[in-house]
């Protein structure tokens, strides 16, 4: 028959176990690592300047014509601002002729990509800058399909491309519109671009429904058609591609990738709470991202990356994953954010020289 292990039995092991605890405690401390510093940011690396805009809606870009002047349009309000040392003008358009966007050409010239109502189809019209206002492009009005598109690049007044909302990309000569397929109307056209070995490719996107996953795709073109050369649908999400200058990268909340052969390489260690994505570039050693956080008194809303280290550029504006960023130059950049209570910031940085 087994026998019980009377109480005072069982305490005195008990208490044996303790002190041998105890013991063991003293003779192998467990120690604890000390926290990590915080980061300790740069100072602001650019000058910065904040216009302020009534409503949303100024989601469609911008052309800076000169450090001091910009023009900005609203697809909300039809209305287009021209900020020229800090006075604002309003344009305003109509429902038959929406205003569209602004871009500037290689040169740095100004257009205006809208479109005017003709019997049941909104046609191209494509305006010029001269210096006091936009002039109209001849162009023969016959598209067979509406004039709506994601995105556009404006190499010169003989060169014209738009990524349209059927999925099509249509060229513009300065005589005549011709269409490119694409040959899947979900595609998503996000950016023109020349690559570093100067290949004009396209940035393309198609949201799939049945899995709620975005694939990020590049066109290249070769002269008389566009060819799928990249695709990207398996990557760990959240991912966004965007294009930095003439280098394709990838980010999520952490990490920013560069794509080389056809592969995702860690290139820069996010360490801002960046919102979700929203940045620009000029390579890998100059990246504006926007970021909400607290930093000493500083409530925080743009970091610059400039290769070694992060700094903080400017504090106390609404920034979201809604926040554009616009790489005007190396030296020159905006952003425009849109403030929960209808308020839009525009903030131009132009960098120091000391």
């Amino acid at each position: 028959m087994k026998k019980i292990l009377s109480i005072p039995v069982i305490f005195i092991i008990f208490t044996a176990a303790l002190l041998l605890t105890w013991r063991c405690s003293d003779d192998n401390p467990v120690t604890t690592p000390p926290p990590e510093p915080p980061y300790e940011y740069d100072s602001a690396r650019f000058d910065w300047k904040v216009d302020t805009l009534y409503g949303q809606g100024f989601y469609y870009g911008l052309w800076a014509a000169d450090t001091n002047e910009i023009f900005i349009p609203n697809i909300f309000t039809n209305v287009l601002v021209h900020i020229k040392n800090g006075i604002k003008t309003y344009s305003y358009y109509t429902k038959e002729r929406p205003v569209g966007a602004i871009f500037g050409d290689e040169l740095n010239k100004g257009y205006r990509a809208g479109a005017i109502l003709i019997d049941s189809l909104y046609q191209p019209l494509i305006q010029k800058w001269d210096g006091n206002s936009f002039v109209d492009i001849s162009n023969p009005l016959n598209l067979d399909r509406n004039f709506f598109y994601w995105t556009g690049f404006i190499k010169n007044s003989t060169e014209m491309w738009f990524g349209l909302t059927d999925g099509n990309l249509i060229k513009f000569d300065g005589s005549t519109f011709t269409v490119y397929p694409l040959y899947d109307s979900r595609i998503k056209s996000l950016k023109f671009f020349y690559d570093e070995s100067n290949k004009f490719k396209l940035l393309a996107s198609i949201h799939h429904l049945d899995i709620d996953q975005t694939e990020f795709l590049i066109y290249e073109f070769t002269g008389s058609q566009w060819v799928k050369v990249f695709n990207d649908k398996e990557s760990p999400r959240p991912l966004r591609y965007v294009v930095l200058n003439k280098y394709v990268s990838a980010n999520n909340r952490i990490t920013i990738f560069e794509l080389i052969d056809s592969l995702l390489a860690p290139k820069i260690n996010i360490v801002p709470n960046a919102t979700q994505f929203s940045m620009d570039g000029f390579s890998f050693d100059n990246i504006l991202v926007p970021g909400q956080g607290v930093i000493g008194d500083c409530y925080t809303t743009l970091f610059h990356w400039n290769g070694s280290k992060w700094s903080v550029e400017l504090c106390g504006y609404w920034v979201d994953p809604l926040t554009d960023v616009f790489m005007i130059n190396e030296n020159y950049y905006y952003a425009i954010t849109h403030d929960p209570r209808e308020i839009t910031f525009v903030m131009r940085g132009i960098k120091k020289f000391h």
